[in-house]
């Protein structure tokens, strides 16, 4: 059993969800912490084993990771955090993802894993920033735009574009949108149709169509699948304005 380094009984309880609801699984964390300092390296260890398994058991492993975002220091949550935003499990790197989104408000936590070496963690912690407009965010996707990945770079344009919804910079806007559009490599170009089909205004049909007529085959197939969802919000605009 992945809980022997710990009270057994205690542990197997709060960390399984049909015995334990979420707040007293939570309150009993915190109490067993406050006694015992070293029960989030506990806590992190087991889940280490749970996520090692042949069998993932997702709801323990969904629990756990929600005790240890309330209790764990961030000594103790960067390395936890980053091994399950890079598990291969999509269940898991969501559910990481989710949490540092709700639950982690320390900037050294999301600093640190905006920048990690796995392109997977960069990203996915970018993704569950989205919406958030403090100073510390801003900063990590102002940096994260200039990243070396796609997929890191185009989470970080859409959060900056979800600081100004409303386009009230839109030459900043644009010139983002057209990095990507004129990006020498068809990845990035590939996610500057994804970007402007995720931001979704028709406005930008026309910062789309070289994409839709790219040499490369995979950029025009995301470029035309971001041309019929565009097309298709416009069409829609109209008809609600008449």
């Amino acid at each position: 059993m992945p809980f022997d380094t710990v009270p057994f009984d205690t542990v197997e309880a709060i960390c399984d969800p049909k015995r334990c609801p979420t707040p007293q699984a939570l309150e009993a964390a915190f109490r067993i912490a406050a006694d015992k300092p070293e029960f989030a390296a506990d806590l992190a260890a087991a889940l280490g084993v749970e996520c090692g398994a042949g069998k993932l058991k997702l709801p323990v492993v969904e629990r756990l990771l929600e005790l240890l975002a309330a209790i764990a220091p961030a000594e103790v949550l960067y390395p936890t955090l980053r091994a399950a935003m890079a598990h291969d499990d999509a269940h898991v790197r969501s559910k990481a993802a989710l949490l540092l989104s709700r639950k982690v408000d320390k900037p050294e936590v999301l600093g640190q894993l905006a920048g990690d070496g796995d392109a997977r963690v960069r990203a996915n912690t970018i993704q569950s920033l989205w919406g958030h407009a403090d100073a510390d965010s801003a900063a990590i996707f102002g940096k994260a735009l200039e990243d070396l990945h796609h997929r890191v770079a185009a989470n970080a344009a859409y959060a900056l574009f979800l600081l100004d919804p409303e386009g009230h910079q839109p030459a900043l806007q644009s010139e983002r949108l057209k990095r990507f559009v004129k990006h020498p490599h068809p990845r990035f170009r590939r996610a500057g149709a994804w970007l402007l089909r995720k931001i979704g205004d028709p406005a930008n049909l026309p910062v789309l169509q070289p994409l839709v007529e790219d040499k490369n085959a995979e950029v025009r197939a995301s470029a035309y699948a971001a041309l019929v969802a565009l097309q298709q919000v416009a069409a829609k605009s109209g008809m609600a304005g008449r």
